[in-house]
């Protein structure tokens, strides 16, 4: 996790806690490791803009929904589904490039 806070572009980097919220749905499952964690930083700028501003307003600066809706005049029910896509995109992500690495 310290070398994907060391890694990350300013606009990507995010706290520890952030990091694990966002690994929450699988690290649940056990799923995600330090490695895992490693390729997050690179999965974030693979987001489209909207959706990595999404993400960095509602873990990296605490927004809720109703103020990250508000900021980007969307409802709140598309700041939900943009956070669920952004998240499952991010999973996908990270499972692709551990699924590369452990190929290689």
């Amino acid at each position: 996790m310290q070398h994907l806070e060391r890694s990350a572009s300013s606009a990507a980097r995010l706290s520890p806690q952030v990091l694990e919220a966002l690994c929450a749905d699988s690290a649940a499952e056990g799923s995600f490791t330090e490695q895992a964690l490693h390729y997050l930083g690179p999965c974030l700028e693979q987001l489209t803009p909207r959706s990595r501003q999404a993400i960095e307003l509602r873990y990296q600066q605490a927004h809720r929904p109703p103020e990250i809706a508000r900021q980007m005049g969307w409802t709140v029910e598309a700041v939900h589904v943009a956070l669920a896509r952004a998240r499952a995109a991010l999973r996908e992500c990270v499972t692709r490039q551990l699924t590369a690495a452990e190929q290689t």
